[in-house]
């Protein structure tokens, strides 16, 4: 849900997720969650976004300025799409579709001129921090912790909007103490610019989470 418990739609806007996850002053964070057959109905990108796929499938793509197509989206590609795209989708696939979307709330400077841009998660690695896609906007990471392994946040200058790719159970530890917690897939929160937290991976699945940062 929001930080402040409302979604910050203009009139008439309609969402461009399937639920709403998180938002503060400099993003909103969507899943665009479809079952085989389901329809993500038409919508206005307003805003520059990142678009995270998490469950790959076939998409049918209707927009105001082409011809539907059809988009195998495969796990783990992630975009930075600019702003200005009416567009609907449906899944014709045979599998679940899942994305996360991140609406990027501050405006561009005069001089940040935005053109797509898009990256990959590798689909294995060792524990550790991997920049999956960089532009004069936004930056978006991927973390992966295996079982038994530790990861140490290192701080950073802005604050980061944080979502779980991948279920797994935790130990976050502090300055001050240890404290355990299971995270879910589309789990999101924000991670404040100073954080310096460990995670250690006490259960038996790898670890994922994606954090988008302004640059």
């Amino acid at each position: 849900m929001s930080e402040e418990g409302v979604v910050s739609l203009e009139a008439g806007e309609r969402p461009v997720g399937t639920a709403l996850l998180l938002e503060n002053e400099y993003f909103r964070a969507w899943s665009i969650d479809l079952a085989p057959g389901a329809i993500n109905p038409t919508h206005f990108h307003r805003l520059d976004h990142v678009l995270y796929t998490v469950r790959g499938a076939t998409l049918e793509i209707h927009t105001s300025t082409r011809a539907p197509a059809r988009r195998d989206f495969e796990p783990g590609v992630v975009a930075f799409v600019p702003a200005g795209v009416t567009e609907s989708a449906m899944n014709v696939g045979a599998t679940r579709f899942l994305s996360i979307d991140i609406e990027i709330k501050q405006p561009s400077s005069a001089s940040t001129e935005s053109k797509r841009a898009y990256g990959r998660a590798p689909a294995e690695g060792p524990s550790g921090r991997v920049v999956l896609l960089e532009t004069p906007r936004v930056r978006a990471s991927q973390i992966r912790v295996h079982p038994g392994d530790t990861y140490h946040y290192t701080p950073i200058g802005r604050d980061q909007l944080v979502v779980v790719i991948s279920d797994a159970d935790l130990e976050l530890t502090d300055a001050t103490c240890a404290v355990r917690e299971h995270r879910t897939e589309c789990q999101a929160w924000i991670r404040r610019a100073q954080c310096a937290e460990g995670i250690r991976n006490v259960g038996t699945t790898p670890y994922v989470e994606i954090a988008v940062e302004l640059c």
